[in-house]
């Protein structure tokens, strides 16, 4: 389920760039994500009929950490950015979320989990220490504000599904807050600046789509943390900058330079070294997930 999770966010930063650049602002973009998840997820949960879920006030809460502001933040940070350096900036998302499991859960990382997650961070420091203009410094910084509020979501989503809770009933609920907060929002904003281009039919298209990218993975990564670690899922995690960046490149025909390049393959490189050394990571005590 990581790793379904993983392939499908990765695809959702070429995606969601190529709707801004067809008429489409951030928050608009955004509402319509959540317009489309919310109607998927409450399809799903029709036909299965509702089933327990957390306090409104703890899904609430998760909800404005993710899609809000994880999704919401990256992008705003994305308008000012190229996919791929969108992407590449996630990388230090794992080495957090690790940090928070750590301190919040008291989960173990084995050395060779925080090798694997320490990888990826000399390539982003040179990624950071080179921005070009003041646009680009501050989508990074939006963007890094959206991993800080998807790291904490993780440690807030591990205790959540590992209760008695249904998975499917809670990320529908979630995502349909979001949009009941953003929707409203987005309408303000637009008519505050009515002189918006109209974004053609195909971005719409693709902005569906997009919305697909974001029902499937949260569901299937809200799945995944009744059953595994955040610590593990952490590590897997760091494999969406890589994928990211490069379906940045070749569906939007992006660049990528030197430091990029590096920066990817020694994200790689760690991930690997722990995913094919399993067992490495661990917690104090076994998971109780319900089924």
């Amino acid at each position: 389920m990581l790793l379904l999770s993983a392939a499908g966010w990765s695809l959702l930063p070429p995606a969601s760039k190529s709707a801004l650049g067809s008429g489409f602002a951030p928050l608009d973009l955004l509402a319509v994500q959540l317009a489309t998840a919310t109607a998927v997820l409450g399809v799903v949960v029709w036909r299965r009929g509702a089933r327990p879920v957390p306090p409104i006030r703890h899904t609430l809460m998760r909800a404005l950490l993710e899609p809000i502001g994880n999704v919401g933040l990256f992008l705003l940070g994305l308008a000012h950015l190229t996919a791929a350096y969108g992407s590449l900036l996630l990388t230090c998302e794992g080495l957090l979320t690790a940090v928070l499991a750590v301190v919040v859960l008291h989960e173990r990382l084995a050395p060779r989990a925080w090798a694997g997650l320490l990888a990826g961070v000399p390539g982003l420091w040179l990624l950071l220490g080179t921005p070009t203009s003041l646009s680009v410094s501050t989508g990074s910084m939006l963007v890094l504000a959206g991993v800080a509020c998807s790291a904490a979501y993780a440690t807030m989503t591990a205790r959540a599904m590992r209760q008695a809770v249904d998975v499917i009933t809670t990320t529908a609920v979630q995502v349909a807050l979001a949009l009941a907060i953003s929707a409203p929002l987005a309408l303000a904003l637009k008519a505050l600046h009515p002189a918006r281009d109209v974004p053609a039919p195909a971005a719409w298209i693709v902005a569906i789509a997009s919305g697909l990218l974001l029902a499937g993975p949260t569901l299937l990564y809200n799945s995944a943390l009744a059953c595994v670690s955040v610590g593990e899922s952490a590590v897997i995690y760091q494999l969406i900058p890589v994928f990211g960046a490069g379906l940045g490149v070749l569906l939007l025909g992006e660049t990528v330079n030197a430091v990029q390049i590096l920066g990817a393959v020694l994200t790689l490189t760690g991930v690997l070294a722990v995913v094919l050394g399993q067992p490495s990571v661990g917690t104090t005590a076994p998971h109780t997930a319900r089924r």
